[in-house]
């Protein structure tokens, strides 16, 4: 196959809606997934969280294009998404968390973030019957919301199709093909596959054709960063694999890991399948203005 400008390899959270993207910018863009459909690894098993509730201000700025990408999707495209907005909430038992979070405020408001700190007669009247023993208040930020992932997924997939970008599915990606220690296509189970730039957009199953995490013969990795720098063709752009969690409560409250009461914390639980709809700001205007950190092998 000839004339591919770019290879995502994945069809998940971060491949659909780059490719996506790319189709939109009249990039020539061949997605290659092994499962049978977009969206069946990972991105399934998501509970669809989507903030900007957090104290990074690339997050944030990320998260908030997130919010307006998903809830005015279906306005604007036709796709009911199971869009649901409300808000995202960190109760605060201890006086550490409510510095912390109150300490924060400043940061996430200045980029925009729609969020104070609320006392517990508000937190108490946005979730009834939660356990007022201590509860000191909490953060709320509300217009934070939550979606379908497949849904969500279907829908871009068919966006990025009326966007000319191509899906190769049950399609196993068995390695890298390098040259010279730049990478320049893939090798599936069915052919190759050759492009100036390659995404790798495939999470766990990442570890398979890079060799335990790194590209074969000496090709170094492009770590997907920040809008800064420029990284050269011939490298792989690597998104590390996230956590996702869904559920379909009206509100989302941060819950500690090892269970016990909700409270505070900038970034817990991880919901990160918002950040795959950030596309216009990952992939601004050409493929390659894509920031990186290169890691030599």
């Amino acid at each position: 196959m000839h004339n591919i400008d770019v290879i995502i390899a994945g069809a998940g959270s971060m491949g659909v809606p780059a490719a996506m993207a790319l189709g939109a910018m009249g990039v020539k863009t061949l997605v290659v997934d092994g499962k049978p459909s977009p969206g069946q690894g990972d991105n399934k098993r998501a509970i669809g969280g989507i903030r900007a509730t957090h104290s990074d201000p690339a997050k944030i700025l990320v998260g908030l294009r997130s919010l307006k990408i998903f809830s005015t999707w279906k306005e604007i495209h036709g796709d009911d998404i199971e869009w649901l907005k409300g808000g995202y909430l960190f109760p605060v038992y201890r006086e550490e968390e409510e510095q912390s979070l109150k300490k924060l405020l400043p940061l996430q408001q200045q980029f925009g973030l729609n969020i104070d700190f609320i006392d517990p007669d508000q937190l108490r009247r946005i979730v009834p019957g939660i356990d007022s023993d201590g509860l000191i208040g909490g953060t709320f930020s509300p217009d934070d919301g939550s979606a379908s992932p497949l849904l969500a997924i279907n829908a871009f997939a068919r966006k990025a199709l009326e966007n000319d970008a191509r899906f190769h599915f049950n399609e196993r990606i068995n390695t890298l093909l390098v040259e010279k220690g730049r990478v320049v296509g893939i090798e599936t189970d069915k052919g190759q596959y050759r492009a100036p730039v390659i995404v790798d957009a495939a999470g766990a199953y990442s570890r398979v054709f890079l060799h335990g995490g790194r590209p074969a013969a000496g090709a170094g990795i492009e770590k997907l960063l920040f809008l800064s720098e420029h990284p050269r063709p011939g490298g792989v752009l690597y998104h590390p694999g996230s956590a996702h969690y869904r559920h379909r409560y009206p509100r989302n409250i941060g819950i500690p890991p090892s269970g016990g009461r909700p409270h505070g914390g900038p970034d817990s639980p991880l919901e990160n399948f918002a950040g795959a709809a950030g596309v216009e700001r990952v992939l601004p205007h050409e493929p390659r203005r894509i920031a990186h950190r290169r890691l030599e092998p």
